[in-house]
């Protein structure tokens, strides 16, 4: 404890949640939509954004690195993503290093997507329980 306060966790564990995949569509001879190559060429769109977006700050070369002023310049979120936000950090008593990693995340999310919401994955942020 500091000064009587809990101390927080500065550790967030991040759940996505995936549509189920039947047991037919697992073993029929259907080809997935997207191929490696299709989510290969995504990730390579996200780096080139990334690189774009830091191409004047010679020290930071992706989303993770950002200082704390700059992921409130590049990571907007809209008044129903900070709405959702507020409630999880008060709920899970989140630290102000915590809130800018689920900024980074969704960032990261959205930069290969162009109608990706951020914000819609908030909810199932749950807090890190660390484990011996």
């Amino acid at each position: 404890m500091v000064d009587g306060k809990r101390s927080r966790i500065g550790r967030i564990d991040l759940h996505v949640e995936v549509t189920p995949v039947s047991y037919e569509r697992l073993t029929g001879n259907e080809l997935p939509s997207e191929t490696s190559a299709d989510i290969a060429a995504r990730v390579q769109r996200a780096r080139e954004m990334q690189e774009a977006r830091f191409k004047d700050n010679p020290n930071i070369f992706n989303n993770v690195q950002m200082p704390s002023r700059m992921v409130r310049e590049v990571c907007q979120v809209n008044q129903a993503g900070l709405m959702l936000v507020k409630k999880v950090m008060e709920k899970l008593q989140l630290s102000a290093r915590a809130y800018d990693r689920i900024l980074k995340v969704a960032r990261t999310a959205a930069d290969p997507r162009p109608n990706f919401q951020s914000h819609s994955f908030i909810p199932n942020i749950q807090q890190g329980k660390r484990t011996p």
